[in-house]
């Protein structure tokens, strides 16, 4: 999308702000992971342990605070109303949209999963936020 958006604007700045939102969104699924209570016992930086758990819905709670239609609508409030951070924050977080677009259509959780209020109301569970598959207990 990034690239795509440099052809269209013709700016490295937009197409790199742009990219940063769409990858660094996915560092909440850390936060998530280090409140999960199974532990690896190949150690705290097993990358493979934190794919299955991630990857195989076996959180309990589900936290992905940036993963949040809320936090989208209201970094692009802000970024149009102060242009001065605007350039930057408007690119970021549609870098953010499309990526919080793609998890829906391709994770097994509903559209409404990805809203921070519905997360905080079912108390970030991961059965509110699994669609397909639930995590074990």
């Amino acid at each position: 999308m990034s690239g795509i958006l440099y052809l269209f604007f013709r700016s490295f700045a937009i197409s790199f702000w742009s990219f940063i939102g769409g990858t660094l969104i996915d560092l909440d699924h850390f936060y998530d992971y280090a409140r999960h209570p199974e532990r690896s016992p190949r150690g705290p930086l097993d990358l493979r342990h934190f794919f299955e758990v991630v990857e195989g819905c076996r959180l309990i709670n589900v936290y992905v605070l940036l993963h949040s239609w809320e936090l989208v609508a209201f970094l692009l409030l802000v970024g149009w109303w102060l242009p001065m951070v605007g350039t930057v924050l408007i690119p970021l977080t549609f870098g953010m949209a499309i990526h919080l677009m793609l998890d829906a259509l391709a994770n097994p959780t509903t559209v409404a999963g990805y809203s921070l209020l519905g997360r905080m109301r079912s108390g970030f569970s991961g059965m509110y936020f699994f669609k397909d598959r639930r995590p074990p207990r």
